[in-house]
């Protein structure tokens, strides 16, 4: 009988947990703005990178995600953010491990610090519901 009990509890538990989980889950999910967007430098596309939306006073959930070929999609909480953009291009491959191991590109940064250093990035938005598009036309 007393086992029982300790399951029901541990049961009783469980679910209050994961209705829990379901409600902050659903929450935090609708207050995400679903944006994309083109990013050129220099009048052409990066074609692989990240962009980052880190919150402008720095309190909150930032977002990232990779850049392909010119664009990219991310779901960020609204309001204003700071954005860091890395173009990477590859200059190389080399061995993941010895020489038998396969081969893995070597990528470089290429884009200034105004646009790709968290501390120095001069790149903002402000994220709001009623917009969807964000293009970052950064200049050489």
């Amino acid at each position: 009988m007393h086992r029982h009990l300790v399951s029901n509890s541990k049961l009783s538990s469980l679910l209050e947990i994961a209705c829990l989980l379901l409600i902050v889950g659903c929450n935090s999910k609708n207050d995400l703005v679903p944006i994309s967007g083109q990013v050129r430098y220099d009048g052409q596309p990066v074609q692989q990178g990240f962009i980052s939306f880190i919150p402008a006073d720095g309190r909150g959930p930032g977002a990232e995600t990779v850049i392909q070929g010119g664009r990219y999609r991310v779901d960020v909480a609204p309001g204003p953010k700071k954005v860091v953009i890395e173009g990477l291009e590859k200059i190389g491959e080399r061995h993941v491990g010895g020489p038998e191991s396969p081969l893995a590109p070597v990528e470089k940064q290429y884009l200034p610090s105004r646009y790709s250093d968290r501390l120095m990035t001069e790149l903002t938005c402000d994220i709001s519901s009623g917009n969807a598009e964000y293009d970052f036309l950064l200049k050489k």
